[in-house]
């Protein structure tokens, strides 16, 4: 009899000490559940969701106006002149001075123009060149092809 009675008093003793782990449990459980909800703003989850798939959305469309416009960005700034380079020498070998110059103005896709005054006792003539991909569409100087040399 003392047996059974030992026994129970182990089972009423363990039982205890479950409902105490237990109620720790749901004390902390009831502490997350307090702690999410008061970031909810007082909304339910479904509407939060669907308010974060509808700003997804919205975001989306965002990104794909905004790779169009680096498209756009990215296609213009091929034919865009970046580069501009100024070669100041001398056109006649027995003048020291460097009063002859080429400009030499391109693109990404090399084309642009070559702009050369060429200085003598007469006076400086201008000649304007087309560059396409690189090259000239006329004969060129050595002065001028420095200057559309797109590796300086």
């Amino acid at each position: 009899m003392y047996i059974i009675i030992g026994v129970l008093s182990l089972m009423v003793i363990l039982c205890f000490v479950l409902i105490i782990a237990l109620s720790t449990k749901l004390e902390k459980v009831t502490r997350r559940q307090n702690l999410i909800s008061s970031h909810l703003s007082g909304e339910t989850v479904d509407v939060l969701l669907e308010k974060s798939l509808d700003r997804q959305e919205e975001l989306a469309g965002q990104i794909q106006k905004n790779q169009e416009n680096i498209k756009k960005l990215q296609d213009h700034s091929l034919k865009t002149f970046d580069k501009i380079e100024v070669l100041r020498y001398s056109s006649n070998p027995d003048d020291e001075n460097d009063t002859s110059f080429s400009i030499g103005i391109t693109n990404l896709e090399e084309n642009g123009i070559i702009i050369t005054g060429l200085q003598s006792s007469t006076g400086t003539k201008l000649l304007v060149k087309k560059v396409k991909r690189g090259s000239a569409e006329e004969d060129v100087t050595d002065e001028e092809l420095s200057v559309i040399d797109r590796d300086n």
